[in-house]
């Protein structure tokens, strides 16, 4: 099969509902991608081709609400439509809405609805979760990642200053994703190496290998490259704070030597573009969109680094919206809105561990310390939550 038009002849890799038809699934692969799809009815669905972000979030055991809106921000979001000659035509999701004058969001389902099994395994959506990577492992669990420096000319050289501030920016990166999981009382093994240089525009090849003498601490967490990925993915489509906090680990090593990239490729004239095995993961390209997420970024770690900081502890009560137990953040729904947390290193570390678990669309008691960032005029910047313990009804 080479494309999604060819809707009637589907293979389904999973599938989470069904009636009379599946109404929401997982294609296995359609011209090297694989797809989810939702139906809107019988003869109108949403389809999005899934990235690396996009399986990440999928697996984080969201609600489908919340997938379905981080998917509605991406341009490849798309609304495939039986016409009357019975032939499906793909229409981008704005368009759409603009030619029918309907709002997309009004087809999501309820705000706490959420997959609950495969009906083709049979297995449970957690479980599901929990063996995704592998499942997916040939776009996933990236050891190896060229960085494509397009100009122009396609030239097959670089400026100097561009090469090194590639190299620095993913140096930064590998040791700010070990620095994170260290304060989580996780030790990984993974270094980072560069490969030989390859033709073809100019390329930076890395790898991530495992070093021959492992410590007795050290745990058999793998590092990969799918988290860099994710990030560069993220730059046109979410808030910097959100990158700043879910993404990046508030780590302002990244921050400045990500700016740092930006502004020399930009002074180049440069497309970036990141690829395995030559096929096309992500792509950096400057535009006011991603200048603007430069600044806001570059501004909230300068504005937090002279931050002073308020912290006060209490008990809280509400619904979980989201969670991820790859990333340390949870979505908290309270009777003041919906909350933004993370959990204590000793909390992470056992739910990393799959020693805890916590369920999406459940009630969660429990006790966090909010932090209250002020500026030199005891305005607000920013409020971050931790939660030092919880308990779900099982």
């Amino acid at each position: 099969m080479s494309s999604i038009l060819d809707f009637e002849s589907v293979e389904y890799l999973y599938i989470f509902d069904y009636y009379d038809i599946p109404l929401s699934f997982i294609t296995k692969k359609i011209d090297d991608k694989y797809y989810f799809v939702y139906a809107i009815d019988f003869d109108t669905f949403f389809v999005k081709p899934l990235s690396i972000k996009n399986l990440k979030t999928l697996f984080s055991d969201i609600s489908t609400n919340t997938l379905l809106q981080e998917f509605y921000l991406e341009d490849d979001f798309s609304i495939l439509k039986r016409e009357n000659n019975n032939i499906f035509v793909k229409y981008g999701v704005k368009i759409f809405e603009l030619e029918n004058n309907i709002n997309a969001s009004e087809y999501f389902p309820e705000d706490d609805s959420k997959f609950e099994r495969d009906l083709i395994s049979g297995k449970s959506f957690n479980m599901l979760c929990s063996e995704y990577a592998t499942t997916f492992s040939d776009i996933l669990n990236n050891k190896q990642l060229t960085i494509k420096l397009v100009d122009s000319y396609n030239s097959h050289s670089a400026d100097l200053d561009v090469v090194a501030k590639a190299i620095n920016l993913m140096e930064n990166f590998i040791e700010g994703s070990k620095v994170f999981l260290r304060e989580h009382n996780i030790f990984t093994n993974g270094k980072l190496v560069l490969t030989p240089f390859t033709p073809g525009s100019f390329n930076i090849n890395f790898e991530i290998v495992r070093p021959e003498e492992v410590t007795l601490f050290e745990d058999e967490f793998e590092l990969y490259f799918d988290d860099f990925i994710v990030f560069t993915e993220s730059i046109n489509y979410k808030e910097a704070s959100d990158v700043y906090s879910d993404v990046i680990f508030e780590n302002n090593k990244i921050v400045k030597s990500f700016v740092e990239f930006y502004n020399v490729i930009k002074e180049n004239g440069l497309t970036v573009t990141l690829e395995k095995d030559k096929k096309k993961l992500s792509t950096i390209i400057v535009n006011e969109q991603s200048d603007k997420f430069i600044q806001d970024l570059n501004s909230l770690v300068q504005k937090q680094d002279d931050a002073e900081v308020f912290s006060e502890e209490f008990d809280f009560e509400g619904i979980v919206s989201s969670a991820s137990n790859a990333r340390n953040n949870v979505s908290i729904k309270t009777l003041s809105g919906i909350v933004k947390a993370k959990f204590s290193s000793e909390l992470f570390r056992e739910i990393k561990r799959m020693d805890r678990t916590i369920s999406v669309s459940s009630e969660i008691r429990g006790r966090w310390i909010k932090r209250t960032f002020l500026d030199e005029n005891r305005n607000v910047i920013s409020e971050k939550y931790e939660i030092l313990n919880f308990h779900q009804n099982s």
